[in-house]
């Protein structure tokens, strides 16, 4: 699931069977304290502290700060529930008499992302501080919303990436996600870290939520409201008298986004420094207009040579049909970015026919052991996808250029290989218009590998400060560790 449904950026997990990096990763706050109202759910507080009460599903409970935690140390142990950072006793509220989700006037806010714990991936959280400058502007006028932000980028590439900007706006006609410095530019607001975020803004809005209760965030009373779709995720929004929110909270189902991007797609935003009426500025948001996605082939040089690697924590070796890649160019910035954590490198040798297709996110799910990919229309289904490694580079001044047919030579590029385009065995790339074959391919442990490559050419980070993209030493000096690294399963 890389780039999102046409694109997310950065932090592309491209690791477990069919999954691909995530983007958009979250800030760590400052040392701010805020009660983060409401839970996603099934979201079970722990049990040392007997004040942490939490609604169940379908009751008419809400939360308040309780003491304790509200003026102490959100992070302490006892005071986080699975969902958000949750603090608070039970409070009951009238379930007889139906409320309305509050009006929402135009507004624009900054806002703070805060840690924030995972029901549906158990164990993980987000907190990273890579966004800065974030922004939500609201025109209800004309039903405009836009979630803008700064997201931190690879510092080793040079100053174009240090700083990445990214803005999502969406509207009943639809919207745009535009990213990287306008590398992507997607239409319809289709935007893979922000889709559950939207989807329930919009549920939201239209009266499909469930009023909890009361509570405060900085101090601030608000009400909280709950929306959940099974299909899609769940969300509470913590609305001020003005009906304003003061806080958000959203996470992603599984099946939406799948589990290696339910944290780069989940949010606990906490808006502050609010203005409203024409101070907003929100009349005059203007939404980008994308260019319409275009479906076709590169010129392409014939058949070619490639050699491609892979992340994993463990899959089935030796199948690479539609899961994502990157080459060599990309293996400096992949390694540094993503390596980490990751048990297993996986390397490839393939021919491929070079006439490289638009990029398709293929989406495994863990329940039906299935992976559904994004369709293609039939001319260029069978084509390997081709984009620039994390969407960082493309046709220069070319919105929405992703780097299909670019030669992507600072960051490298992103490869996935089709299942439609897969040559059978016996055949040669273009026998009955297959794309590519696989000829052999190796699994290594990564940490393995990385200690051999300490060993002989020293600290990689060193190498990254003093070297320039794609960095061709670090990958001759990576080529040459593996030699030297056991393999964990190979080829015949």
């Amino acid at each position: 699931e890389l780039v999102p449904s046409l694109l997310a950026t950065s932090d592309r997990r491209l690791a477990e069977p069919g999954r691909s990096m995530a983007a958009f990763r979250m800030a760590r706050p400052s040392n701010t304290p805020v009660v983060a109202a409401v839970l996603l759910v099934l979201a079970l507080p722990c049990s040392a502290d007997p004040d942490l009460v939490v609604p169940a599903v379908g009751s008419s409970a809400a939360v308040v700060a309780d003491d304790e935690c509200a003026a102490g140390s959100p992070e302490q142990s006892h005071c986080a529930v699975s969902a958000l950072q949750l603090r608070g006793r039970l409070l009951t509220v009238d379930s007889s008499s139906p409320r309305r989700f509050p009006q929402m006037p135009s507004f624009a806010a900054k806002v703070m992302e805060e840690p924030l714990t995972l029901v549906e991936v158990p164990g993980k959280g987000i907190a990273d501080d890579v966004n800065a400058n974030m922004t939500f502007t609201y025109d209800a006028d004309r039903q405009i919303s836009e979630l803008a932000w700064d997201q931190k980028g690879s510092w080793f590439l040079g100053p174009r990436f240090a700083w990445m900007p990214h803005r999502v706006f969406w509207t009943p006609d639809g919207g745009a996600y535009i990213g990287n410095n306008g590398t992507i530019c997607v239409p319809g607001g289709v935007e893979l870290h922000t889709q559950a975020l939207r989807s329930l803004w919009d549920e939201m809005k239209a009266d499909k939520g469930s009023f909890l209760g009361e509570t405060q965030v900085r101090g601030q009373p608000c009400e909280v409201w709950l929306v959940r779709n099974a299909s899609v995720g769940n969300m509470s929004i913590c609305v001020g008298a003005d009906g304003i929110p003061r806080n958000l909270v959203v996470e992603p189902a599984v099946s939406l986004v799948g589990p290696t991007n339910v944290a780069v797609c989940s949010h606990n935003l906490t808006f502050f420094d609010i203005r409203t009426g024409a101070a907003s500025g929100a009349s005059s948001l203007q939404p980008i207009v994308c260019p319409s996605v275009q479906y076709y082939g590169c010129e392409g040089n014939g058949t070619s040579s490639l050699q491609v690697l892979r992340f994993s924590h463990g899959e089935p070796w030796g199948h690479i049909s539609d899961r994502d890649t990157f080459d060599w160019n990309a293996y400096a910035l992949m390694s540094h970015e993503f390596g980490p954590g990751y048990k297993y490198l996986l390397f490839y040798e393939l021919e491929v026919n070079s006439s490289y297709g638009p990029w398709r996110e293929c989406d495994y799910n863990p329940a039906t052991h299935r992976t559904a990919c994004t369709e293609m229309p039939a001319d260029v289904a069978g084509l390997v996808s081709r984009v620039s490694a994390e969407v960082l580079t493309g046709k220069p001044g070319v919105l929405g250029s992703m780097g299909q047919c670019e030669a992507n030579d600072v960051v490298g590029s992103w490869l996935l290989f089709p299942s439609q385009g897969k040559c059978d065995e016996g055949q040669n790339v273009g026998d009955q218009g297959c794309t590519w074959q696989l000829l052999s391919w190796k699994v290594f442990d990564f940490q393995t590998l990385e200690k051999t490559f300490s060993a002989k050419f020293g600290n990689v980070t060193r190498l990254l400060s003093t070297g320039k993209p794609p960095f061709r030493d670090i990958q001759r000096m990576a080529k040459a560790a593996m030699t030297e690294t056991p393999v964990v399963a190979a080829s015949a």
